[in-house]
């Protein structure tokens, strides 16, 4: 499924599902240097997190590692992944 890139901040940050837990999203906004900038993949990770649990949980935390440049000339590849253990609290507590 082809990520549309017209250019803006919303649709930059909506990954498109492209399966069970994987999504796909714009690599960026127009023109620059050929690489990824950190803030907009960590958004476009959290939302593609966010659209694989129900609405009524919100995010915590988050850590994260950059152990290599991306590439603008191509879409991002969003896979989420389920690890370890979950503790959920009811929502509004």
């Amino acid at each position: 499924m082809p990520v549309p890139r017209t250019g803006s901040l919303i649709e930059l940050l909506s990954p498109v599902a492209a399966g069970p837990d994987r999504y796909l999203a714009q690599s960026r906004i127009g023109g620059g240097s050929g690489r990824l900038f950190g803030g907009q993949l960590v958004a476009q990770a959290l939302r593609a997190a966010a659209f694989s649990v129900d609405a009524a949980y919100l995010p915590h935390s988050l850590h994260g590692y950059f152990v290599s440049a991306g590439h603008s000339s191509r879409p991002v590849d969003l896979r989420v992944e389920r690890s370890g253990r979950v503790v959920r609290s009811p929502p509004g507590r």
